[in-house]
């Protein structure tokens, strides 16, 4: 016998959007849970700083989304997920219990970490209303460098090589040939390198002084020949597009998709 169970409550909060607080020499920012991502990382370019979470989905994800689903996004290998950018928040529980989680604080040691049990149980524990981001100094100077491979698996151990050069990059992407094909078509850059059997690693290097960014490229040019790179070239705005609707390029092979995200170990 099946049951259907049709009591639920459902909470519009798009009117809690506001930046509440920006502290340029304390660097942390306050805003409500429905503020966007992308909102948040343009009001702190302008300061010269920087909120480390980047989302393929940045414009129309919010702070309390990624929260909820502690994500990831392009800078993960540089500066952690969004948990490691969050100093605290405020949260209603289940029992409409108005508490506060979290200190700003660098070291915070006593008791449990509350805030970091909450932070990716999807709205499970409390609905979170109020939050306390990390900021950071921008690094003035960057360069996106594309690897093509014709095999993914040559691609692929790029990535321990690189981690291992000391070289510290902010973002580590891998596109295999077929969702470089589909994103290509669906951005509509069929003037992609290698667009018909290349296989793609996307790495992002943010420095504080030239000369450290000039020697970075050096090293890095010589890593992706010793890995038989196909060619190594800039990462400019288009490969970042295509890098950003890799799911929606999927919707060219089929409208009923399901994906998954996983993660792996580095090696």
């Amino acid at each position: 016998m099946r049951r259907t169970v049709f009591g639920c409550i459902i909470l519009f909060m798009e009117r809690m959007d506001k930046i509440l607080e920006v502290n340029k020499k304390s660097l942390y920012l306050v805003a409500e849970v429905c503020a966007r991502t992308i909102d948040i990382q343009e009001r702190e370019n302008e300061d010269g700083l920087l909120y480390a979470s980047d989302h393929c989905s940045a414009e129309g994800c919010t702070i309390g989304g990624n929260l909820a689903t502690n994500a990831g996004g392009d800078k993960v290998v540089r500066y952690g997920v969004t948990r490691h950018q969050v100093y605290g928040f405020e949260m209603v529980t289940t029992m409409g219990k108005i508490v506060n989680l979290g200190l700003r604080l660098k070291k915070c040691s006593t008791g449990y970490c509350m805030e970091q049990m909450v932070i990716g149980s999807e709205g499970t524990l409390g609905i979170i209303t109020k939050v306390t981001l990390k900021l950071l100094p921008k690094p003035p100077y960057r360069f996106d460098l594309l690897a093509i491979f014709d095999d993914p698996y040559k691609a692929v151990d790029l990535v321990p090589m690189v981690l291992a050069a000391d070289i510290n990059p902010t973002s580590l992407e891998f596109m295999d040939n077929m969702n470089v094909r589909y994103a290509a078509q669906y951005t509509e850059f069929m003037e992609a390198p290698h667009y018909e059997d290349g296989n793609y690693i996307i790495i992002t290097v943010e420095c504080f002084a030239e000369d450290e960014m000039d020697m970075k490229m050096e090293k890095l040019d010589k890593i992706c020949e010793e890995a038989s790179a196909l060619e190594v070239l800039e990462a400019d705005d288009c490969i970042w597009s295509m890098r950003r609707n890799c799911q929606e390029g999927i919707w060219l092979l089929s409208l009923v998709c399901m994906t998954d995200d996983i993660v792996v170990p580095v090696d």
